[in-house]
């Protein structure tokens, strides 16, 4: 039996980078960015830490590749698995948003 969880995390206006996704309390994820989300015409890039208020990096794969991913506007897309090592991760766009976007996060864990 899975427990499922639903929130939002906020991409501020002029920001490159979404605010902090916690992604510890998950086995699987998936994020859906606005349709209106600006800098979508290259894949995002992750960045990641393991404290919520710590130093946040890029997240690359064994090659030394950056983890991304193409951005689908008003679809709900999966977080990366490599991702799920990590307790804590941003999305970093190449363009900084006009507005602030609400990006929806929606993922299952055990239940306890």
């Amino acid at each position: 039996m899975h427990e499922q969880h639903h929130f939002t995390v906020t991409h501020a206006a002029g920001e490159l980078t979404s605010g902090v996704i916690s992604i510890h309390q998950f086995e699987k994820a998936l994020y859906q960015i606005p349709a209106a989300y600006e800098g979508t015409t290259t894949a995002l890039e992750f960045i990641g830490c393991t404290s919520p208020i710590g130093t946040f990096v890029a997240v690359v794969d064994s090659a030394g590749a950056a983890i991304t991913a193409t951005p689908a506007h008003a679809s709900w897309q999966p977080f990366n698995s490599s991702l799920f090592g990590l307790s804590h991760v941003k999305i970093v766009s190449n363009t900084a948003q006009a507005a602030a976007r609400t990006i929806a996060i929606s993922g299952y864990s055990p239940r306890g």
